[in-house]
């Protein structure tokens, strides 16, 4: 059976190749709620991005703290990967 990846396993596989020196000059694009898995998993691959997390203090004080994704890369990279995620989400979204 073969195994299923999950985000933690991307997280993991992502901070041991990371050396602490390189995270200057590194941008991140913030993952909404909601977006299919499989729009974040090619984001990463196709792009090379560093998977993070980000705490957010909601405006909702019902809601509190919440976690979002951020994948992190350098700016050409991270635009490249934000025209994708837009072009990806918008032909989901008119299907």
């Amino acid at each position: 059976m073969a195994k299923v990846l999950t985000l933690q396993d991307l997280i993991n596989r992502k901070y041991s190749e990371i050396a602490p020196e390189s995270v200057k000059d590194l941008y991140d694009l913030v993952i909404p709620p909601g977006v299919p898995q499989s729009i974040i998993y090619d984001l990463i691959e196709m792009f090379d991005l560093e998977v993070n997390e980000r705490i957010f203090q909601s405006q909702n004080p019902d809601l509190g703290e919440m976690k979002t994704i951020v994948l992190r890369g350098e700016l050409e990279t991270v635009i490249e990967a934000e025209a994708f995620f837009k072009k990806e989400m918008k032909s989901l979204i008119e299907e």
